[in-house]
């Protein structure tokens, strides 16, 4: 009297359904945990590549265009390139053969690394500052402020690039010291100094190099002298330990 259960021959087993479904997608991770390794090895020669050409950009370039198609390269490995171009030319070309050959979009590291080749062209570093501005995905970080201020072409630069930082990134003592060396005189120098003292926590302006600043922007022994005893008696900032 036990049922019996018959599957028909157009009837597919439900059991062997999954062992299939299951099989199939065993060897879709196995292929692409392959594939992956594969790219992680090609990738790591790459790396090894510029480690032992010593950063010759004509090498790794050729080198990178012989072997593209098993790199299968992204954002990381033209940012890797982009270190090593030596001109702000050269770094140009990379960013258009990524995007328009490989449809890859940049990120923040990479706009970051390209606002460093940009150096003291100023209108490129502009140009690429506004866009990362008008980018609907990246935003610009800490690191980005730092190297506009560093190769800001004024001193009012640096200060406008202070003032649009938004509130989630917090300004560092890196900030400071890359505005305040934009000042040309000692005069100007004490001047931005305490008028950011009054904005902005002391501790991200007391720093060995911000003050340290005062000492090489001295014209003479005794205008050094004065500014090593003000710190000295106002904030107990030690001179003699002070990397001058």
């Amino acid at each position: 009297n036990r049922d019996i259960v018959v599957i028909e021959e157009n009837e597919e087993d439900p059991m062997k359904k999954k062992f299939l479904y299951d099989d199939k997608l065993l060897k879709e991770k196995t292929t692409a945990l392959i594939k992956n390794k594969r790219l992680l090895k090609e990738k790591a020669r790459f790396d090894d590549k510029i480690g032992r050409t010593k950063g010759n950009f004509k090498e790794i370039i050729d080198y990178f265009y012989k072997n593209v198609q098993r790199i299968e390269p992204d954002v990381i490995t033209f940012n890797r390139l982009l270190n090593l171009a030596p001109t702000i030319n050269d770094a140009e070309r990379i960013v258009d053969q990524m995007k328009n050959d490989y449809d890859i979009e940049p990120d923040i590291v990479f706009y970051n690394t390209l606002l460093k080749k940009c150096n003291g062209n100023t209108e490129k570093r502009l140009k690429y500052y506004q866009e990362i501005l008008d980018h609907p995905k990246i935003l610009p970080t800490a690191i980005t402020y730092s190297i506009l201020m560093k190769y800001s072409a004024s001193l009012r630069e640096s200060l406008d690039l202070l003032s649009s930082m938004d509130d989630r990134i917090q300004p560092t003592g890196m900030h400071m010291y890359f505005i305040l060396d934009k000042c040309s005189s000692i005069k100007e120098l004490d001047k931005v100094f305490h008028h950011l003292l009054e904005k902005y926590d002391k501790d991200i302006l007391l720093t060995d190099d911000i003050i340290s600043l005062f000492y090489q922007k001295s014209k003479s022994y005794k205008e050094s002298s004065f500014y090593m005893d003000y710190f000295h008696l106002k904030y107990a900032i030690n001179p003699n330990q002070l990397h001058i």
